[in-house]
């Protein structure tokens, strides 16, 4: 079926994954419908007239645009491009929000509003690796659900909203919701024989690759349930998230999760709706994200708070609060205590730091008392933490002027108990061996060892 391509308004570049978003959304296409169009791409070097094609077909096209030249004169997107020139969309008052929207909202602000005024970053290799895990880990999923029902049982697609109703499937895979004011890709339906259920015989469902789930994970799994009672007008009770190397499936209750999701819907919606960008804060998501040179080079400028990764939300607005914004006036604040502090209740002072990045200096707070007797080793261990397993264990051994190095890895968790066993081996070999590491994540590494595996304990050096 054609469908005619309504004109857009306003006067801003739209980036890829916006300008699907809005035709899936706004428009309320799927990538199987068909669009009427009068206007030209630019594909290679000569011009293709375009007539009727799918979002599908045209998406390989709008992906390269940031490889045409600025046009010079702004037209509609219903408008005749000559060769070499790059078309100017433009968005609409109000972009649908989307799952990629919703997320960038819970982690940063400042993201979702850079997705919404179509700013384009730099994807980092490890976000390409994430999205790349995510995709597999959910094609995979969709084959364990698929093997598990008959081939007349299971759809793939969107079905008119009817057939929803009917429960004439068991399972359906790839669910499109698409609304003027949110759209949402669900990953999967699956009915449910419950009479507790009959409001809503479906559940989403999600596939997630983590072994361990976040109240992120549980939101958009409640963002996937509000856009299904939206478009269907039935609210499931509950959700379900299929996670980790086992695939192991967690049903989650989201009527707490579905009213926290439609609050932070309103929040994007007003954000969307002011004129002036949120307030700029670096926060940890700032290692993944594209605009992360961007917001950074910002801060720097404004010499901003949040530069100072060790200042939380609730120090910074008590700051904010005294007149304090940058980092400059914080470094003028720091008054070295006139008594020294009871030992082991030293805290990190972030006018303190403030200083040091100011005086470009290394500044040690009281005097350290440092004494070491035995033989000196340094121990240094990495670990995933959402497998929860450690895979390294790096030990320095100093004696007698000279060093020796070892490393014990662990391919699996199985190894880990094999590792932690060598370490312990070393360690007992070693004339009263003292341990030398840096911050606590060596402390905890030892303490969950000794719980974990108590059965080496007889090998621990006092």
């Amino acid at each position: 079926m054609a469908l005619p391509l309504p004109p857009l308004t306003g006067d801003k570049l739209l980036a890829p994954a916006l300008l699907n978003s809005y035709l899936e959304g706004v428009i309320g296409l799927t990538r199987h419908d068909e669009i009427s169009a009068e206007f030209a791409f630019p594909v290679s070097k000569f011009r293709l007239e375009v007539g009727q094609f799918s979002i599908s077909e045209i998406a390989p096209v709008i992906n390269n645009w940031r490889q045409w030249p600025r046009a010079s004169d702004p037209s509609s997107l219903t408008s005749t491009m000559s060769p070499g020139t790059r078309p100017r969309f433009a968005v609409a008052p109000h972009m649908p929000i989307t799952e990629e929207t919703f997320e960038a909202f819970l982690k940063c602000e400042t993201k979702s509003h850079l997705y919404f005024k179509c700013v384009t970053g730099v994807q980092s290799n490890f976000s390409e690796w994430r999205k790349y895990l995510r995709e597999k880990f959910k094609q995979k999923g969709w084959e364990r659900l698929r093997s598990a029902v008959r081939g007349d049982q299971c759809y793939v697609g969107t079905p008119a909203l009817q057939v929803l109703k009917d429960n004439r499937y068991r399972l359906i895979i790839d669910y499109t919701t698409a609304l003027p004011g949110i759209h949402a890709r669900l990953h999967a339906l699956q009915l449910i024989r419950s009479t507790r259920d009959s409001l809503c015989p479906y559940i989403p469902i999600r596939f997630v690759p983590s072994e361990k789930l976040t109240i992120f994970d549980r939101l958009l799994l409640a963002f996937d349930a509000l856009a299904l009672s939206q478009t269907s007008g039935m609210t499931p009770r509950v959700g379900r998230i299929i996670h980790g190397c086992q695939y192991a499936p967690l049903t989650i209750p989201l009527a707490g999760l579905i009213d926290k999701a439609r609050a932070v819907v309103g929040r994007i919606t007003a954000q969307q709706a002011k004129s002036t960008p949120p307030p700029l804060v670096l926060n940890k998501h700032c290692a993944e994200c594209e605009f992360r040179s961007r917001c950074r080079q910002i801060a720097i400028e404004k010499d901003d708070l949040s530069l100072l990764s060790n200042i939380g939300e609730k120090e910074r607005r008590k700051q904010n609060d005294k007149g304090i914004f940058t980092v400059l006036q914080l470094s003028h604040t720091f008054r070295p205590r006139t008594r020294s502090a009871p030992a082991g209740l030293l805290k990190h002072q972030p006018a303190l730091q403030a200083l040091a990045i100011r005086k470009n200096q290394i500044h040690i707070l009281g005097t350290p008392a440092f004494s070491l007797s035995g033989t000196p080793v340094y121990i240094d261990v990495e670990g995933d933490p959402d497998r929860d397993f450690y895979y390294l264990v790096g030990l320095r051994i100093s004696s007698g002027g000279a060093s020796v190095q070892y490393s014990y890895w662990a391919n699996t968790p199985v190894d880990e108990r094999a590792i932690w066993a060598d370490c312990l081996h070393t360690l007992s070999a070693t004339e009263n061996p003292r341990l030398i590491h840096y911050g606590s994540y060596e402390t905890q590494f030892l303490k969950r060892m000794r719980i974990r595996y108590p059965q080496h304990l007889p090998l621990l050096p006092s």
